[in-house]
């Protein structure tokens, strides 16, 4: 059957099984059902009740209003929003106004998406055309040769962290979709309900051509810090693709935390990709000098979109401000692997009552090819590859056992403000 337009429940259980070459016994033992079950309902001698629709789509990873009622057609990609357990956006614009409402505040990367304002000055950002063209540097093709073979020929999900508009997740699941890969689902986390919007609708743009296959998309409202506690499983025999592009790892306040706990439930045999920024030095004086952040830039350039975007909370919810004047500064004291470096963006705000404030509203790390492989090597992850664009680093990791402290059994609780 050549697309997938048909009238009948019947006819689009046939037609995907069919497209994607699985046994009604593949399908039935995916879905918890039996064969029998899946045998009349593709006769059209029975008709599956909600809960057996539900669990016939979700195995194929079809949206059930698809499967069941026929809404839309192979040509549209299923278009879904689900909110994660703590994810709180009130909470979140409490702490941001907490924080702006002392004389010296740290305001975390996520706070800059959170209301709409935000997330248009990030876009805005993206469609710049000397960004864009950074962004376009990026070796897809390289990579997917790469991930090809460690795919091994599995059914696989993608997932986008901390996705924003899921641009480049979006392209790297076309590619890998042109290169047979074709049994994915795609799972874009994010915090920032605008940007996701923007990736949901992208995505219709960007996978929604295919009519033998169909590729879901699912949007997760959340912080992907928080995954563990998400409770969504792949299903035997999946690989998950993980990826954080557009140097989201090096805006983490501690790399090896996150991979270490936020990632405690990815298998053997599953992907991490990401890109992150590329150290230019060791030595200080070395960094000073040849940091792209840390030169005097040209007017008109890309990186001038930057600052509106960094302190665009500090504009929306401090009164009364006089003058506001952001500065890039090295700090080697907060990155932990070695040969990483760090540059802190600081807003020093003076308002018209003529009190001052200090604000840290931003962190970008750089690192060595050495440096990073090695901290995840201790982590359990080999690296597949490691490719140099422009000014940053895109690496391919693949996780291969499980951490020490998981060996370990539960660890004893720790402060805060302790590093492991």
């Amino acid at each position: 059957m050549d697309s997938l337009e048909c009238e009948s429940l019947r006819e689009r259980l046939l037609a995907v099984r069919a497209n994607r070459d699985l046994t009604r016994a593949e399908v039935a033992r995916s879905a918890g059902v039996s064969h029998d079950t899946v045998k009349k309902i593709e006769e059209g001698r029975t008709l599956p009740c909600v809960d057996t629709a539900e669990r016939l789509a979700r195995a194929l990873g079809l949206d059930p209003r698809w499967l069941v009622f026929g809404q839309g057609t192979y040509e549209r990609t299923t278009r879904t929003i689900m909110v994660t357990p703590d994810y709180d956006p009130l909470r979140m614009c409490r702490e941001l106004r907490d924080a702006l409402a002392s004389p010296n505040g740290y305001l975390l990367d996520s706070y800059k998406y959170l209301d709409p304002a935000g997330a248009q000055d990030w876009a805005q950002l993206l469609d710049d055309k000397g960004f864009s063209a950074v962004v376009d540097a990026l070796p897809m093709s390289s990579l997917v040769d790469q991930l090809v073979p460690a795919l091994d020929g599995h059914p696989y999900d993608v997932w986008g962290l901390g996705s924003g508009t899921g641009q480049t997740e979006l392209s790297l699941v076309a590619r890998l979709v042109g290169k047979r890969q074709r049994d994915v689902r795609v799972f874009l986390v994010d915090v920032s309900q605008p940007l996701l919007t923007e990736a949901l609708r992208k995505s219709e743009q960007t996978l929604g051509k295919s009519k033998k296959y169909p590729i879901p998309v699912i949007g997760l409202l959340g912080d992907f810090n928080q995954f563990p506690s998400f409770g969504l499983h792949p299903g035997a025999g999946r690989r998950r693709l993980l990826t954080m592009f557009g140097y989201t790892l090096s805006n983490l306040e501690n790399e090896t935390r996150f991979v270490r706990r936020s990632l405690s439930w990815v298998n053997r045999g599953d992907i991490l990709v990401l890109d992150v920024p590329k150290a230019v030095a060791q030595n200080d004086d070395d960094i000073l000098r040849n940091d792209p952040a840390l030169r005097k830039r040209r007017a008109g350039q890309w990186s001038d979109l930057l600052e509106p975007f960094l302190t665009g909370p500090i504009l929306r919810h401090v009164h009364g401000i006089s003058t506001i004047k952001v500065t890039a500064q090295l700090d080697r004291a907060s990155s932990v692997i070695p040969g990483s470096y760090a540059i802190e963006y600081v807003a020093d705000v003076k308002l018209t009552t003529g009190q001052t404030r200090r604000y840290s509203i931003g962190y970008s790390k750089r690192y060595t090819e050495e440096g990073l492989t090695s901290m995840m090597a201790q982590e359990g992850w080999e690296k597949l590859c490691c490719m140099e664009y422009g000014p940053a680093l895109l690496f391919a990791f693949r996780r291969v056992a499980s951490p020490q402290l998981q060996k370990q059994g539960r660890p004893r609780r720790k402060s805060a403000d302790m590093i492991d």
